[in-house]
């Protein structure tokens, strides 16, 4: 979240942006007095305004990657990049038409689609209906460039408790070629628990649960991510707080993500329907939370409050 940055990055960054108190035409991050385009002069003290990227984190991360970066030290860069290291994201599943920016689908028994009846940020999430039986599945993958270390993030939403004993699976998933099993969150109903099983350093898939319960509810958006590093820990956490932490881990660099349902533990006693939105991996993290949406007309008390003028 842009609010978590330390002021060291934050100082990486614009202060301000500017923009013609006149015509209205933006005129970039260097303070100027005068319009380009209708060529009205003026204070640089009027025309500034909090920058466009103050939005929202992923506004942010673009401009770092794509305008600040080439323009920093190498060590600067470094700093940079501990907070804007994103590999993918998508909160839009195609908009309507799947795969959109992922590498493809896998459904048995279910429907999937792009789904706009519940969205955890607008306007669109993934979803899989159907899920009743254990031979059915329904999900959605990315290929990604091998990593050691991998965090990725979810948000997940179900529409009925489920009915069985054994694991419920949530999500996200990390694994190797379209084997999602290395590590994946789970939920088990009859304890009230999440958890995460991966692959521990026998390659055999492991269940550890938080201590406490989380008494997860239906119809509920819930924040889920998974770090997997290689030979070191697999870590869950749940709304930002994290929740299990292992060590005895496979020591395997990680290829594909994916979300949605891979497979039903048990039988069910009847179908259950799930969407995932704002999904999100990155090589450093934990990624943690979305910043709230912002009313429409509040973007400039906000983004003055995250840059602490306010």
């Amino acid at each position: 979240m842009i609010r978590h940055l330390p002021k060291e990055v934050f100082d990486l960054f614009p202060m301000w942006e500017y923009q013609c108190p006149n015509c209205g035409v933006l005129l970039g991050y260097e303070a100027i007095d005068y319009c380009v385009k209708c060529g009205s002069i003026f204070s640089h003290l009027k025309a500034r305004i909090p920058p466009r990227f103050l939005k929202s984190h992923d506004e942010m991360s673009e401009y770092a990657h794509k305008v600040l970066a080439p323009k920093l030290s190498e060590e600067k860069r470094q700093l940079l990049f501990k907070y804007f290291t994103v590999l993918f994201e998508d909160g839009d599943f195609g908009s309507g038409t799947l795969p959109g920016a992922w590498t493809g689908t896998s459904s048995s028994g279910t429907t999937i689609s792009s789904a706009t009846d519940e969205y955890h940020h607008p306007s669109y999430s993934f979803k899989v209906t159907g899920l009743n039986l254990a031979t059915e599945y329904g999900f959605i993958y990315k290929t990604l460039a091998a990593a050691a270390q991998l965090y990725v993030r979810q948000y997940y939403r179900i529409d009925s408790g489920p009915s069985t004993t054994l694991w419920w699976h949530v999500g996200p998933y990390i694994g190797v070629s379209t084997a999602l099993d290395r590590a994946y969150g789970i939920w088990n109903p009859s304890t009230s628990k999440f958890g995460v099983r991966y692959r521990n350093t026998g390659f055999t898939l492991t269940a550890a649960y938080e201590s406490g319960t989380s008494s997860p509810a239906a119809n509920t958006w819930y924040c889920m991510e998974i770090r997997w590093n290689a030979g070191a820990n697999v870590q869950f956490w749940l709304d930002g707080v994290l929740k299990v932490s292992v060590t005895d881990v496979y020591n395997e660099s990680q290829t594909y993500i994916g979300v949605g349902n891979v497979y039903v533990e048990q039988n069910e006693d009847a179908a259950r329907t799930i969407w995932v939105d704002c999904v999100k991996a990155a090589d450093t993290g934990p990624i943690g939370m979305e910043p709230p949406i912002v009313p429409k007309g509040g973007i400039t008390t906000y983004a003055m409050q995250m840059m602490g003028l306010i």
